[in-house]
């Protein structure tokens, strides 16, 4: 039988609104990071605004002294994708994130859903052609359009990690979100089953009534990861802007230590499987 990991999953973004001393805050300087992480470095129009001071940092700082750590590359348009890929491998990232949203590459109309997961296949190609990892963060409107036209399952042949972004109704009700992740947790693993699950939380999305952000954030995480399998996801991801640092750390930190999440129990072990897991995003 293949060992089963025990784990609670990071995504942490680094993005050029940030200092490298404020991504440092956030993650504690790394003291927290594992092998079960994903350190995600946002440049969405690649080679436009690259930095390669903030990636230099990340991997002098984090990939090379943290065995097993993976780091992304988060990406918007799927023919930057296509371009790159073989560029992005020998820069050394892990992961390509390909975040396919209306913002974006995504149009979530019923008429443009088919293309939207051929735009999701052409970057699967690319990047798995590469040794890659595939990551897919759809916005929350396309994921639920692929459901509705019966294409949910086409995409989940196509990835290695699903992110769902959900964190628009965050302050509705735990309910209301962790109802949404179960849903699309079982459509994914139904063709995917040991498919790597995050979802996202937002500072600026709000709190539910009675609650601080922060409180809103941790009982949704909570609640997302304690479905039973296989409706539970294996972590999160925050959609932080340099206002959120010191709620990022707060957050970030508790999830990390907290005894209110139990251990994801339907992933396969590294050695098994090569998959990664994940904290960070943008608001959908």
């Amino acid at each position: 039988m293949i060992p089963q990991i025990m784990a609670r999953i990071a995504v942490v973004l680094h993005a050029n609104w940030f200092t490298n001393a404020e991504f440092d805050k956030i993650v504690d300087a790394g003291r927290s990071l594992n092998a079960d992480d994903i350190i995600k470095y946002r440049c969405a129009e690649f080679p436009e605004k690259y930095v390669q001071g903030y990636v230099d940092h990340i991997f002098t700082n984090y990939k090379n002294k943290i065995p097993g750590l993976k780091i992304a590359i988060d990406v918007a348009y799927s023919d930057v994708v296509v371009k790159n890929a073989a560029k992005f491998k020998q820069m050394g990232f892990d992961i390509v994130d390909y975040n396919i949203e209306a913002d974006f590459d995504g149009p979530n109309s019923r008429d443009q859903a088919s293309s939207t997961v051929e735009k999701t296949r052409k970057v699967s190609e690319a990047t798995r052609a590469q040794g890659l990892i595939f990551r897919l963060s759809p916005g929350r409107p396309n994921t639920k359009t692929w459901i509705r036209m019966g294409l949910l399952d086409d995409v989940a042949r196509l990835v290695d990690q699903y992110h769902i972004q959900t964190q628009s109704v965050q302050d509705v009700s735990n309910q209301e979100y962790a109802g949404f992740t179960e849903d699309v947790c079982k459509r994914l693993r139904a063709v995917n089953p040991n498919l790597m699950v995050t979802s996202q939380v937002a500072p600026a999305q709000g709190s539910q009534p009675g609650k601080t952000v922060q409180q809103t954030m941790r009982d949704v995480i909570t609640a997302s990861m304690n479905r039973p399998t296989p409706g539970n996801t294996n972590g999160v991801s925050m959609w932080t802007r340099s206002s959120d640092v010191d709620t990022a750390k707060s957050f970030y930190t508790w999830f990390k230590n907290t005894d209110r999440i139990k251990a994801s129990s339907n992933l396969l072990s590294h050695s098994s499987r090569q998959q990664v897991f994940g904290f960070a995003q943008k608001a959908d």
